[in-house]
């Protein structure tokens, strides 16, 4: 059985590729349940977070956050702490791109402090930027510059240079954001 599901799975990972998506999820509907039959709570919580992304990617937010959820009580269940940081994080985004801001904020301040606790620093920056870009959203632009200005060094002692650019661009445009309101 697990030469199938490696099978599927790569199956899987050429449909996406392939953009047939919908292809994709009937593979990754097999894999959920042959993960079920082999008793590999972890693969089938990787696969569930796989449809998540597939499906945040497509626009099918509900569907997707209800993978999310499923892979992050399964992580949860396993105590896999980055994994569940991880999930928290996918579901906070999803909620940003159903422009659902307070509970965006609520699942990346659950990420938050796992990253905190295991010391994974690009993962703390990821939740500032995350929470930094809620608050430009809400046009509250001070906020939004202190947190990508939390996320940097983070994002530089990790070696994340393409983060440190776009953070780095960020701070900048809200930096000559707050220069022409002051000038109004």
């Amino acid at each position: 059985m697990m030469k199938k599901a490696r099978e599927l799975t790569s199956r899987a990972r050429s449909s996406v590729k392939d953009g047939k998506h919908e292809e994709a999820m009937e593979i990754y509907a097999q894999l959920v349940d042959l993960f079920d039959r082999l008793e590999d709570p972890a693969a089938k919580a990787r696969t569930h977070s796989n449809c998540g992304l597939l499906l945040a990617r497509q626009e099918a937010y509900e569907d997707a956050l209800t993978h999310f959820r499923e892979a992050l009580n399964i992580f949860n269940e396993l105590e896999k702490p980055l994994h569940t940081a991880e999930q928290w994080g996918n579901i906070g985004s999803v909620y940003r791109d159903m422009e659902k801001c307070d509970l965006a904020l609520d699942s990346y301040n659950h990420a938050l402090p796992l990253f905190q606790k295991m010391k994974k620093e690009e993962g703390v920056a990821d939740q500032y930027t995350n929470i930094a870009y809620i608050h430009v959203i809400e046009k509250r632009l001070y906020e939004a510059l202190d947190w990508y200005r939390k996320a940097l060094p983070l994002y530089e002692k990790s070696g994340a240079d393409k983060k440190v650019r776009i953070t780095r661009l960020n701070i900048e445009k809200l930096q000559g954001d707050d220069q022409t309101d002051e000038g109004s």
